[in-house]
C-alpha cells in the first residue's frame, strides 16, 4: 500500500512538473543528468519494483505478470544503466534516450523471453557502457531482441561486446537504423540466430586478434558473430572490421543471403600469436590454433546466396570474401568481391547455378574449392593472381576432384601453373582457354565465323602493374551457353583490331586457342589452294556461302591490299574488309563463292598477274557451275588497282565493281564503262589521290558508262580501306546483274591478239555466230 501511495505521489508530483504519465502497462522512465525517475502506470504498481541510485535504475518484474509491460525510456544521463528483471515478454520504448555508464553495462535485459526494442519514429538513441570494464557488453539481453520501429540506436561497446544475446537477434523490416560499435570484441554477439528483415544495419569493430587462455586458440572479434545461422532477407548491412584477425560475419552453422545489401570490409591483416616461436612466413606449417585470418563473412557449415546484393572487400594478407567450411551455393543474386586472398573459398564443393559474380583477387584464386565445383548458370567474372593462380582453383592433390561446368557465362583470368580443367561428361558445355598477354584497357571479343559476338568483355585490372610493369603470361578461360561445338572461334582485341587467338573446331569439354602472329577467324573456313597458269602459280583461298540453296553461286573476287602479299596463302585474310564482307555474306542467304587470291611479295594485281587471275576466275566458274551473270570484284589500295585493271581488259566480265582507295590512271575508260562501277575513296588520302579517280570519272561518264564516287571526309588512306565496305554499298554491289542482247559475250584484251569468246554460261566457243558482240566496249555486228 505504501509502495502504490509513493507511486501515485511520484506520478502527480511528474504530471505538474515535466507533463509526464505512464499509461496503462507502461513504465516510463525519465533519465535527466545524475538523476533518473521512473514512473510506473496505476494497473501494474503490484508487479513492479523499481530501485534508483543517482541514474542507475533496476526495475523487478513480477512471474504473476499475465500481459506485455511496456517501458519507455528517455532523456540523457553520462553515468547511469538499466537494468531489468522477469519471467514474462516486455517492449522496450527508446524515444530519445542517450544512456552512458562509467561503471558497467549501459543496459542489461534478464527476462529470457521476447525483447521487442522499439526505436520510436523521429527519435536518436544511444547506449554506452564503461570503457574497459568487465561487463560482457553495452547491451546485454538474456532472451531474443527484436528490433524494430523508425527510430536509430547506436551502440557503443567499450568493455567487449556491443550487444550480447543468449537466444537470437531478429531485425524487422520497418527498424530504422542500428549502429553498433565495438572497440575490443564483437558488434553482435548471440548463442541463437541473427535474422535480418530490414532497415539498416551499421556494425564498426577496431580490435585485433587476441589469445583466449580458456579455449587455447586464437580469436578475432567479429561484426556478427552468431552460434548458429545468419539470414539476411531485407535491409541493408554495412560492416566495418579494422583489426587484424577480424570478421565482419562469422557464424558456427549457416550464412544465408535471400535479399537485400550487404556491405563488408575487413581492413586488418592475418593474426598470428605473438608467442608463436615458429617462422611466421611459413603460414602453412603454423597450427590453425595460433592463428586467425580475417573474413568477410565466415560460415562453419556452409554458405546458401540465393538473392540479393553483397559487396565484400578485403585489403591485407589472410583477407578471404566467403569462406565456408562446408559447401557453398549460389543461385542468385549479385556478387561483387574484392579481397587480398580468396573471393570464394569452400571445404567442401561449390555449386553456382545463377547470380552475377565479379570476383577480384590480389593475392590468390577468384574461387577455391577443396572438393568438387558445379556451375550450371550465371554470369561470373573472376579474376585470380597473375603468378599462381587462376580465377577457379579445384582440388589438385589426391583424390582428385573436379570441376563440371553445365551452363553460366564464365570469364576466368589468373596465372598459367595451375589451370582447373572442365570435367568430360555428356552435358558438358564448352569452355575456351587462351595463353599469353593480356594487357589492362584491352576489349576482348569471342566471335564465331559468321562474324557475330558471343562474348565480350574489358579487362579492367592492370596486371602490368601488379608484375612490376610487365605484362605477365595470363589463361584466360571463357564459356557461355552459345558456344557449339565443332564451331571455329576468334579471340580479338578491339582495340587494336588484333587477333589473339584462334579455334579452328571446339571440342568437348574444352580446347585450347592456337596463339601466333598472322592467325584469323577465316584461316580456318577458307579453303587453301593453288591455281596455275602458263609458268605462273598462284596461291588462293575461297569459301562458299550459304552453299545450302539452289540457287547458282555467284563469285566474288577480292583482291587484297600491298601489305598482305605474301606466300604463306594466310595474310591476306587479317584485312578488315575480308571481315566485313564475311559478315555480310554471313547474314544472308544468298549463295557466293569468295576467291581471295595472294599477291606475291614482289608484283602487283596488273602485268602478267592480270590474266592469270582472270583465268582463276573463269576455271571457278566453270568447276562450280556458277552464276555468270553475278561475277564480281572488289579491291583495296594495290587490290583496287587490280580491279580498274580488271575492268579495263576484260570488259563485260564482271557484273560489278567496287575498287576501294586504289587509282585508274591510265587505264581504259571506254573498256571500265561496260562495267558499273562504285568506287570510294577518301579526302584525305595522300597515298591514292581523290584527283586521279574524279579526272578518270569523267572520261567514263563521256563513254555512257556509270562510275559512282563516294568521298569520305576528311580520310586517310587506311581508314578509307578499312571503312568502305557498309551494307549499303555491298548492296548495291550485289545488286547489279550482268545481261546482254545475245547469247554471246565476247570477252577482248586490248593488249592480247588471243582474244577469247564466251556463251553466257561461260564456255568458250571457238567459231562464234554471227551477231551483236561486244568489242573493247563497242558493239561490233558480224
Amino acid at each position: 500500500m505504501v509502495r502504490r501511495f509513493l507511486s501515485l505521489l511520484l506520478l502527480a508530483t511528474l504530471i505538474g512538473v515535466a507533463g509526464f504519465a505512464a499509461d496503462s502497462h507502461e513504465v516510463v522512465v525519465l533519465y535527466d543528468g545524475t538523476t533518473a525517475t521512473v514512473v510506473v502506470a496505476e494497473d501494474i504498481t503490484q508487479y513492479i519494483t523499481v530501485k534508483v541510485s543517482g541514474a542507475d535504475v533496476t526495475v523487478t518484474q513480477s512471474a504473476d505478470v499475465v500481459d506485455e509491460i511496456t517501458y519507455r525510456l528517455s532523456g540523457e544521463t553520462d553515468n547511469g544503466s538499466f537494468i531489468h528483471s522477469g519471467d514474462f515478454k516486455i517492449a522496450l520504448s527508446l524515444e530519445g534516450l542517450r544512456l552512458a555508464s562509467q561503471t558497467g553495462v549501459a543496459m542489461q535485459i534478464k527476462n529470457g523471453k521476447r525483447i521487442a526494442v522499439v526505436l520510436k519514429d523521429n527519435t536518436e538513441n544511444v547506449l554506452t557502457d564503461a570503457d574497459g570494464g568487465s561487463q560482457k557488453a553495452c547491451m546485454v539481453v538474456k532472451g531474443h531482441a527484436e528490433f524494430q520501429g523508425g527510430g536509430s540506436l547506436v551502440i557503443n561497446g567499450r568493455g567487449k561486446h556491443a550487444y550480447k544475446g543468449d537466444e537470437y537477434v531478429e531485425l524487422k523490416a520497418d527498424l530504422g537504423t542500428l549502429t553498433l560499435n565495438s572497440t575490443v570484441k564483437d558488434g553482435i554477439h548471440i548463442d541463437q540466430y541473427f535474422l535480418m528483415k530490414g532497415g539498416t544495419l551499421n556494425i564498426t569493430t577496431t580490435g585485433g586478434g587476441y589469445w583466449d587462455k580458456d579455449d587455447l586458440k586464437t580469436k578475432a572479434p567479429a561484426g556478427i558473430n552468431s552460434a548458429t545461422d545468419v539470414i539476411i532477407r531485407g535491409g541493408t548491412l554495412n560492416l566495418l572490421s579494422t583489426g587484424d584477425g577480424a570478421k565482419c560475419i562469422k557464424c558456427d552453422s549457416t550464412f544465408t543471403m535471400e535479399g537485400g545489401s550487404l556491405t563488408a570490409h575487413t581492413k586488418g591483416a592475418r593474426y598470428i600469436y605473438e608467442l608463436y616461436d615458429g617462422d611466421k612466413n611459413d603460414i602453412d606449417n603454423i597450427p590453425d590454433s595460433l592463428k586467425t585470418s580475417p573474413k568477410a563473412v565466415k560460415a562453419d557449415f556452409g554458405i546458401c546466396v540465393t538473392g540479393g546484393s553483397i559487396n565484400l572487400y578485403t585489403e591485407q594478407d589472410g583477407g578471404e570474401g566467403l569462406e565456408s567450411k562446408d559447401t557453398l551455393t549460389i543461385t542468385g543474386g549479385n556478387v561483387h568481391i574484392e579481397t587480398f586472398d580468396d573471393c570464394i573459398n569452400a571445404a567442401n564443393d561449390i555449386r553456382i547455378s545463377g547470380g552475377d559474380l565479379y570476383l577480384y583477387s590480389i593475392d590468390n584464386d577468384g574461387i577455391d574449392t577443396n572438393q568438387s565445383m558445379y556451375i550450371t548458370g550465371g554470369n561470373i567474372v573472376t579474376l585470380g593472381n597473375h603468378l599462381h593462380e587462376l580465377g577457379i582453383d579445384v582440388n589438385d592433390k589426391s583424390p582428385y576432384k573436379n570441376l563440371y561446368i553445365q551452363g553460366g557465362t564464365i570469364v576466368c583470368v589468373g596465372g598459367t601453373s595451375q589451370i582447373a580443367r572442365p570435367f568430360a561428361s555428356d552435358d558438358a558445355q564448352p569452355v575456351i582457354y587462351y595463353k599469353g598477354k593480356l594487357n589492362a584497357g584491352m576489349q576482348l571479343l569471342l566471335r564465331n565465323v559468321t562474324g557475330d559476338g558471343v562474348w565480350h568483355y574489358t579487362l579492367e585490372r592492370d596486371y602490368t602493374a601488379e608484375n612490376g610493369g610487365k605484362t605477365p603470361d595470363l589463361c584466360l578461360m571463357l564459356t557461355s551457353p552459345q558456344l557449339t561445338v565443332g564451331e571455329a572461334y576468334e579471340l580479338r582485341d578491339v582495340t587494336s583490331n588484333q587477333t589473339l587467338g584462334v579455334v579452328s573446331s571446339l571440342e568437348s569439354p574444352y580446347s585450347n586457342m592456337t596463339v601466333g602472329e598472322g592467325l584469323n577467324i577465316y584461316d580456318t573456313v577458307f579453303e587453301k589452294a593453288t591455281f596455275t597458269y602458263g609458268d605462273q602459280t598462284l596461291p588462293y583461298r575461297w569459301r562458299m556461302f550459304n552453299s545450302e540453296s539452289m540457287q547458282k553461286p555467284a563469285i566474288l573476287l577480292y583482291l587484297h591490299e600491298a601489305p598482305s602479299r605474301g606466300t604463306d596463302n594466310a595474310t591476306q585474310l587479317q584485312e578488315v574488309a575480308i571481315d566485313s564482307i564475311c559478315r555480310y555474306l554471313s547474314a544472308r542467304d544468298t549463295p557466293v563463292m569468295m576467291i581471295v587470291p595472294h599477291c606475291p611479295p614482289t608484283t602487283g594485281w596488273t602485268g602478267r598477274l592480270r590474266r592469270v587471275v582472270n583465268e582463276l576466275v573463269k576455271q571457278n566458274m566453270s568447276n562450280n557451275d556458277c552464276d555468270v551473270s553475278r561475277i564480281y570484284i572488289v579491291g583495296c589500295s594495290i587490290g583496287a588497282t587490280g580491279t580498274w585493271c580488271q575492268l579495263s581488259n576484260y570488259p563485260n566480265f564482271y557484273a560489278a565493281a567496287m575498287p576501294i582507295a586504289g587509282d585508274p590512271t591510265g587505264y581504259n575508260a571506254a573498256n571500265v564503262a561496260t562495267t558499273p562501277v562504285r568506287t570510294i575513296m577518301g579526302s584525305a588520302d595522300v597515298v591514292m589521290p581523290l584527283t586521279n579517280v574524279q579526272t578518270f570519272r569523267r572520261a567514263v561518264t563521256a563513254a555512257r558508262g556509270t562510275l559512282l564516287l563516294d568521298i569520305l571526309n576528311d580520310a586517310d588512306h587506311v581508314t578509307t580501306c578499312n571503312t568502305a565496305f557498309t551494307t549499303d554499298r555491298l548492296d548495291w554491289l550485289f545488286a547489279q546483274k550482268r545481261s546482254s542482247e545475245t547469247g554471246i559475250i565476247g570477252v577482248m584484251s586490248i593488249t592480247s591478239n588471243n582474244d577469247a569468246d564466251y556463251d553466257l554460261n561461260g564456255r568458250r566457243v571457238s567459231n562464234p555466230p554471227k551477231g551483236i558482240y561486244i568489242q573493247n566496249g563497242k558493239k561490233v555486228i558480224f
